[in-house]
């Protein structure tokens, strides 16, 4: 029998092998040269179809089929047309991704890092370059030790303000420096809490006795103070059996007890100087007011020895108040009290009232006399001298010195130069004096 090519289907196999390579040849094609009859000879050609595989089975009716899918050749879509991604390489890929990530993370973060740290060191740097100014400042601009507060009229307005914290006390002393003008001391000191305005206060109004009040609670105290006098007062408590003592110019002048027995004084409160309290920090009473100077006002959480308030009542102590000590930085004053420098040499010949101290006031008050004497004086030597000898400081000095000596006592010191910083003063002390000529300074001094 005969194979006809329906049986072979070449036909498809052509039709679809054209389409694919697009080159126009024939596979599989018949010739029929016995002129359609079945049993005549035929023949098949085939071309190279003979080395190809065998074809599969028809599909379905139309004698059509797909085309066969082309061959891989491993790698993956998308990477050059390599094939498909592997698993495998898709969690390695993802993981090298990660690491960049996190490593340009890091760097990210350690530039941030040494920006702030940067950042943070120029703060540092500003911040001790300001608390720097601020010392310089505080110490050029701050009064020392010696400075004194004054209350020039009687107002419910003029005070001064203890800043410190206010720690409870089971007993304490007081002590300050008073200089008293009108109707008694007034009040110069107050400390009140909340709930109690007279928790701790000394006070004394006009023809009546100075008071020592503490939780309400009165104590009259022998004192007996003068006016436009410098006097030392010291008060003593503590709360056992509520026993005080009170101190004038170093002296005990009296005590008692049963003063507020076992109350300790409440913490956390405000201490004013100069009036007295009615609420928490105000409503202050003129009637009340202290009118005069106070100064050294300290105030210790502990009785003090009798001996410790007379070393503070002759100036042979300057011993700062362990709660409020007499520093400028922690006294303020407002409603126009002022704080005024005093020289610690008027501050002691003025106050103390020993021997030694009335001996140091008579020097002071002859020096005093010839203040002006020698400021005239000094500035005219000090002129005729820079002027006798313009090119010569040293000897310029020499004829201050010797001319200083001659006419106010030895042990004078002189010191001609440029730009000492200071301006012309003179301070009564050491006899300090400096003037100024031109762009030359001299300084004259004698040593105390």
């Amino acid at each position: 029998a005969e194979i006809g090519p329906a049986a072979l289907n070449l036909t498809d196999i052509s039709a679809s092998t054209a389409g694919s390579r697009g080159g126009g040849s024939d596979i599989g094609s018949t010739s029929n040269s016995g002129g359609g009859s079945v049993g005549g000879s035929s023949s098949v050609s085939t071309g190279k179809a003979s080395s190809s595989p065998a074809s599969p089975p028809a599909s379905s009716s139309g004698g059509r089929r797909p085309a066969p899918r082309p061959p891989t050749q491993g790698g993956s879509v998308g990477r050059g047309g390599k094939g498909t991604w592997k698993v495998g390489e898709l969690e390695g890929e993802l993981e090298r991704k990660i690491k960049l990530l996190e490593m340009e993370r890091k760097t990210m973060r350690k530039e941030s890092l040494g920006h702030r740290d940067n950042i943070d060191k120029g703060l540092e740097a500003v911040d001790h370059r300001l608390a720097d100014l601020e010392h310089t400042i505080t110490t050029e601009l701050s009064f020392p030790d010696g400075f004194v507060l004054s209350f020039p009229i009687r107002t419910n307005y003029m005070y001064g303000l203890v800043r410190k914290e206010m720690p409870e006390m089971y007993a304490f002393t007081a002590c300050l420096w008073l200089k008293a003008k009108e109707g008694g001391i007034g009040t110069p000191f107050s400390y009140s809490v909340l709930g109690q305005p007279n928790e701790l206060v000394l006070l004394q109004g006009a023809h009546n006795p100075v008071e020592l009040l503490i939780n309400d609670k009165v104590a009259q105290l022998p004192l007996s103070l003068l006016q436009d006098e410098w006097q030392h007062v010291c008060v003593s408590w503590t709360l056992r059996d509520g026993v005080w003592k009170a101190y004038q110019g170093g002296k005990m002048k009296g005590r008692g007890e049963g003063l507020a027995a076992w109350h300790p004084i409440k913490p956390g409160g405000v201490l004013i100087l100069g009036q007295e309290q009615d609420t928490l920090g105000g409503r202050f009473d003129a009637s009340q007011a202290l009118v005069g100077e106070l100064s050294q006002f300290n105030l210790w959480d502990r009785v003090l020895k009798p001996a410790e308030v007379a070393a503070l009542a002759d100036c042979s102590s300057s011993a700062l108040g362990s709660v409020a000590p007499w520093t400028d930085l922690d006294v303020d004053v407002y409603g126009g009290a002022t704080k005024e420098s005093l020289d610690p040499f008027v501050d002691r010949v003025g106050m103390a009232e020993t021997g030694e101290g009335r001996k140091e006031e008579a020097d002071y008050k002859r020096l005093h006399n010839m203040a002006e004497e020698m400021r005239v004086e000094t500035m005219e030597l000090c002129v005729t001298a820079c002027e006798k000898f313009a090119t010569n400081n040293e000897s310029a000095a020499k004829m201050i010195k010797e001319s200083m000596d001659k006419k106010f006592g030895s042990s004078w010191h002189v010191v001609i130069g440029e730009g000492f910083g200071f301006e012309v003063t003179h301070e009564v002390k050491n006899l300090l004096y400096m003037f100024f000529g031109g762009s030359l300074a001299v300084c004259v001094w004698k040593c105390s």
